[in-house]
């Protein structure tokens, strides 16, 4: 294991002999690549500390160019052997044993160059991997994995004339929303323009009398869950005058349905076995009939709103999962 030092850019070897000599494993380390401003990583991180077996290196990409973080190597063929170094000290290629990735919203080459790096490593343990990231860019083939672990989802139709489709649509469906086919969130970006200046736009029946938006966190078999009261509840409105909303709350009583069907989402992404999601964050609008439609995923889904409002230790979990890992993916 390597000693946490400042590092100066004069540490860098300037040779490949120096790059042969310093690329050597140490021990087991858990590789946090975030941005340096996430609250919830730096719960993770403490938490991760704990663990006497690992070593916990927190590293943001963005920083490489700017002096305070480096990435150092050489590649021979089909070989790469690097490390990165910032603060927090070096952490060399046959140390990573697990990888927590989460990007910010925007990426600098730093975060390119790190993922091109990282994919050339064997028997890493991957906790948000781009490859899984890119797999859930698709709402439409999101819904379609939902339906197919027993998820209720909204209908969704593809038209090639949206102006004339959303006219049509909204008399039929009533609240018709826009989804992206190719990124995330969803949403197209723009406003009503834009949307009828689609050469082909996603069209998706809203959920009638929605009361709830729950937030549900999977961890590797574990389900933390909080619900918010929608503005616009009907629940709201029994009561004279009509009361504020209630605040985000933990929600322990996932119908047992729901929970399997997350599980087997989860469970049985891009066929299972090592490709299996081991974290997710899923969003699910609850009717006034008690009725779960299935809302969207985000692989790299932010934890920390949820366990600030509801002081649920998913930190702990997330930390447990990857200083613990035993199946490299």
């Amino acid at each position: 294991m390597h000693e946490d030092t400042e590092l100066d850019e004069s540490e860098a070897p300037s040779d490949a002999e120096d790059i042969e000599e310093a690329l050597e494993p140490g021990g087991p380390v858990v590789l946090v690549v975030a941005d340096r401003s996430d609250p919830g990583v730096g719960e993770v991180v403490r938490a991760i500390e704990q663990n006497d077996d690992v070593r916990v290196h927190r590293f943001d990409p963005s920083a490489i160019g700017d002096g305070k973080a480096f990435v150092v190597g050489q590649i021979v063929g089909k070989l790469a052997r690097f490390w990165v170094g910032n603060d927090h000290g070096r952490t060399y290629l046959d140390e990573i044993r697990a990888v927590w990735w989460r990007p910010s919203a925007r990426t600098s080459e730093g975060w390119r160059t790190l993922e091109a790096l990282l994919a050339t490593c064997s028997n890493v343990f991957w906790v948000g991997s781009p490859s899984r990231v890119h797999a859930l860019s698709s709402p439409p083939r999101n819904l379609i994995a939902a339906a197919s672990a027993g998820l209720h989802t909204p209908l969704v139709e593809i038209h090639d004339h949206p102006g004339a489709a959303l006219m049509e649509l909204s008399s039929r469906w009533g609240v018709v929303r826009t989804l992206s086919w190719d990124g995330y969130p969803f949403g197209t970006g723009g406003g009503l323009d834009d949307v009828l200046a689609s050469p082909a736009v996603v069209f998706q029946q809203g959920v009638r009398h929605a009361t709830y938006r729950v937030s549900a966190v999977y961890v590797d078999g574990q389900l933390f869950a909080a619900r918010t009261e929608l503005p616009d509840s009907p629940l709201r409105f029994e009561s004279e005058p009509a009361r504020a909303p209630r605040p985000t709350e933990a929600f322990f009583d996932i119908p047992e349905p729901v929970r399997a069907s997350v599980t087997r989402f989860c469970e049985t992404f891009m066929g299972g076995t090592v490709n299996r999601l081991r974290y997710a964050l899923l969003h699910f609008l609850v009717d006034d009939h008690d009725k779960w439609w299935f809302d969207k995923i985000e692989p790299c889904g932010d934890f920390w709103p949820v366990e600030e409002a509801t002081k649920q230790p998913i930190s702990q979990a997330v930390a447990t999962l990857l200083a613990t890992a035993k199946e490299w993916e």
